[in-house]
């Protein structure tokens, strides 16, 4: 259901507009099966050919997925991000995907907040950015800014990061379990 933006091929090759690049930025899920149903027959249970699938990418098949186990009645969320140890080098978008804020540290701190988006019932799409990215890499973009090592408050953000990490892996947590309602979402 999905044309991934970039691992589905050239758009003109499968007969996608460039134009609807503008569709990886369909947050909901209601959105996205808005699009499917505008192209050829509506069923969701049928292969579609890449021209008549919405853009999008990884986060988008999740969405979907999770929107049709809610409808079936089954309780499921995105979760990116646990508490717990983890070697940081080990965590990539793609190996073959150069872009600093994709690797290490910045993924796993992107993940976090994206999972305390989650428990503030705020969608993410997958390059967006919100306070404590801001902060902790402030850079040009939160695609190109440094790495922790590189700020100068890194150990306060790393303890912030584990609290934030292991409320956000109970189910039942919101912010207030912190007594941090700063980090509420202010979308």
């Amino acid at each position: 259901m999905i044309f991934h933006y970039r691992a589905g091929g050239d758009f003109a090759e499968n007969g996608v507009p460039a134009e609807r690049m503008a569709e990886i930025d369909a947050r909901y899920a209601d959105a996205l099966l808005g699009l499917l149903l505008q192209r050829g027959d509506p069923a969701l249970d049928r292969d579609r050919p890449p021209s008549e699938r919405a853009v999008g990418c990884c986060r988008d098949a999740t969405v979907l997925f999770l929107a049709l186990a809610r409808a079936k009645g089954m309780p499921r969320a995105l979760r990116a991000a646990r508490a717990g140890t983890s070697d940081p080098a080990r965590h990539v978008v793609t190996p073959d995907l150069d872009i600093p804020a994709t690797r290490g540290w910045p993924e796993i701190a992107h993940h976090v907040v994206h999972d305390l988006a989650a428990l503030n019932k705020a969608e993410m799409l997958l390059w967006d950015s919100w306070g404590l990215l801001d902060d902790a890499w402030a850079g040009p973009s939160p695609w190109t800014g440094p790495s922790p090592k590189d700020t100068k408050n890194t150990d306060e953000i790393s303890v912030l990061m584990d609290e934030i990490s292991a409320v956000t892996a109970n189910p039942a947590a919101t912010p207030e379990t912190l007594g941090l309602s700063a980090l509420r979402y202010q979308g």
